[in-house]
């Protein structure tokens, strides 16, 4: 074969070769558009069959193991054993208060009656009118723990007159006295005032006759609230067993 006849044959086969290249391109390109196989978007080549695309960010839930849970069960138990002690004490020591509370208002009620034949007052305010009465704390007619807000009066009389402006709101406790005589029978069983119910979650404080105060649980005291209702002061001794 001479140099024309070579020259021929690939003039030829030039057109065919790049017509091959042409055909290999577009079925490249036709391939990485089909959906599905995938084809990474840099190296345009498919990515393998276990591929799994990235997790939306969002939020992410912390699983605790069993150590971290016991550890924050743990401390939730100390937490506990600290605050409840705390919060039981201050339940008694504001009972505790209230009743004291209750002895001094009872103090002031039999100096009423020495002086006044033996008579117990007709009502508290009847109390702070007279002269005798010598009560320079208003906080002793309220219950530490009550709804209730001591008054601002400066005076006795004023106080009084709080106590009949405002009824139930600077005092917490009831009395029930009036008519009676500083002799009267059952003295340790009969009652003088009784605290509101509601101030403490698990009974009531009530002052006796005699002077004695009691924290009676709640269904003793509801017990005593119905015979005080129904008019026995004292309670019959059978309906409060």
């Amino acid at each position: 074969m001479n140099r024309k006849d070579a020259q021929r044959v690939a003039s030829r086969l030039l057109p065919l070769a790049f017509l091959e290249r042409r055909l290999n391109s577009i079925v490249v390109q036709s391939g990485s558009t089909r959906r599905d196989d995938p084809i990474d978007s840099q190296s345009q080549s498919p990515l393998p069959l276990d591929y799994a695309p990235p997790a939306p960010r969002g939020r992410r839930w912390y699983q605790f193991t069993l150590v971290e849970l016991l550890i924050i069960l743990g401390i939730i138990a100390v937490l506990v054993a600290i605050l409840l002690p705390t919060r039981s004490d201050g339940y008694r020591s504001a009972q505790t208060q209230c009743a004291s509370n209750l002895r001094a208002v009872a103090q002031q009620i039999f100096v009423y009656a020495n002086v006044n034949g033996g008579a117990l007052p007709e009502s508290l305010q009847t109390m702070l009118r007279d002269p005798s009465c010598a009560m320079s704390n208003n906080n002793l007619l309220v219950c530490p723990r009550g709804k209730q807000t001591p008054s601002k009066a400066r005076t006795l009389t004023d106080l009084a007159k709080d106590l009949d402006d405002h009824p139930g709101i600077h005092l917490s406790f009831t009395y029930v006295g009036a008519g009676r005589t500083i002799g009267m029978p059952g003295p340790s069983r009969a009652v003088l005032l009784y605290e509101l119910a509601g101030n403490h979650a698990a009974g009531s404080n009530v002052l006796f006759a005699d002077g004695h105060v009691e924290f009676l649980p709640l269904a003793r005291f509801q017990r005593l609230l119905a015979e005080l209702t129904a008019g026995h002061n004292p309670p019959r001794a059978e309906m409060m067993k």
